[in-house]
């Protein structure tokens, strides 16, 4: 008999957060050569093979926090855009 885990997507999604935020934090504090995969699954009490079923690298791992915070970036960019209400000026003063 097999034994499996199932996962909704939602908490795939949550988990996939999870590591980008602690992935992140770790970049800052240690910077690209002190950050390794090891450090962040011990950071996060998760196996480094578990982490690993994620991204098969620490390039591919800052890769999505890039596209991640680019796609917050890109959101809060957009609600202000649709939200806003005068003029054009007024508009790039609150995108600045």
């Amino acid at each position: 008999m097999s034994h499996s885990r199932a996962r909704s997507q939602e908490a795939k999604e949550k988990q996939v957060k999870r590591i980008i935020n602690e992935a992140r934090d770790l970049f800052f504090e240690a910077g690209s050569s002190g950050f390794s995969m090891r450090s962040l699954a011990k950071r996060l009490n998760m196996s480094q093979g578990n982490l690993y079923n994620y991204w098969s690298c620490k390039r591919d791992l800052w890769y999505a926090i890039i596209q991640h915070d680019f796609a917050l970036f890109e959101k809060k960019l957009n609600d202000i855009i649709e939200k806003h209400e005068g003029s054009f000026i007024d508009l790039l003063d609150k995108l600045a």
